[in-house]
């Protein structure tokens, strides 16, 4: 009897060897997972501050497109009233040659 009891004993303490084995195998995975998590997350946080600077440049970009693009309509407009001013001016001068060109025949 006390050497079933024994036997017992033995394959007892075999079996709770293998559970523990298995809780620090299971108890390193986790670690493991849990710095693969805040590697992660430390990765995600870089890449929203890379975003988000990306997004404020942009803006930036935009912002600085658009007043370009306003500036350079304003000098077109600009040229335009020059142009149709000299326009307007050589009509005059071209009526004024040919009056004058009529006087001298």
């Amino acid at each position: 009897k006390i050497e079933m009891i024994e036997k017992n004993k033995s394959h007892a303490e075999s079996e709770l060897m293998k559970y523990v084995n298995n809780l620090s195998l299971a108890e390193n995975k986790i670690e493991d997972y849990f710095e693969k998590i805040k590697s992660l997350q430390e990765k995600s946080k870089s890449q929203e501050i890379c975003h988000s600077k990306l997004l404020k440049e942009l803006k930036n970009n935009q912002k600085a497109s658009e007043d370009e693009i306003e500036m350079i309509t304003s000098q077109l407009q600009a040229t335009v009233s020059r142009m149709n001013e000299i326009q307007a001016k050589l009509a005059v001068k071209e009526v004024e040659v040919e009056c004058s060109s009529d006087e001298i025949k």
